[in-house]
């Protein structure tokens, strides 16, 4: 039904309705997309270890659909995809560090990735192709967050997890004290 939906909102996009030239997104449709993830985010719960790795996919290949749709996800879109393979669970999605790893340098750009986890940045003569760049919230590091420490015998994993509260402590820290100022 959600997919279905979709569809019938990018076909009233095609005759001119939701486009927003001045942002160069389409806000409707960013909303629609936002409620097929929650679909998606649902089907997580299912005692169906099937259906939750097919909505887990389903779900990534959505990003890359509005994408290609010339809809530019937001926060709010890469923390719906993120939390919806985190309530998969490392047991039911095949290498989840690894996938929630991608989407997260998707959202931020590598470099910057691997600054916020705490390793080392690309050389110098290794560049990176970003379209377009979202800012992590808390929530998308209390998201990472969550399935790096879950991980439990991968050591790089925990490390990251343990750099990323380490930044994310720095961060309120900072906050903290320009407040007082």
């Amino acid at each position: 039904k959600a997919h279905r939906m979709l569809k019938d909102l990018e076909a009233l996009d095609r005759n001119g309705n939701g486009f927003d030239e001045e942002a160069g997104r389409r806000p409707k449709l960013l909303h629609a997309y936002h409620l097929v993830f929650e679909a998606y985010r649902g089907v997580m719960t299912s005692p169906k270890k099937r259906d939750v790795r097919g909505a887990a996919n389903k779900a990534e290949k959505l990003l890359d659909e509005m994408i290609k749709a010339g809809i530019y996800p937001n926060v709010v879109t890469y923390n719906l995809l993120l939390d919806t393979l985190a309530k998969g669970g490392h047991g039911v999605i095949p290498n989840l560090c690894d996938r929630v790893d991608e989407i997260a340098k998707r959202m931020v750009g590598k470099n910057n990735f691997l600054k916020m986890v705490g390793d080392k940045p690309l050389k110098k003569n290794e560049t990176e192709e970003v379209s377009f760049r979202v800012e992590p919230d808390l929530y998308t590091k209390h998201l990472l967050l969550g399935v790096y420490s879950e991980e439990g015998g991968n050591k790089r994993y925990l490390m990251r997890a343990r750099r990323l509260l380490s930044s994310m402590e720095q961060s309120r820290s900072e906050l903290e004290s320009s407040d007082q100022v």
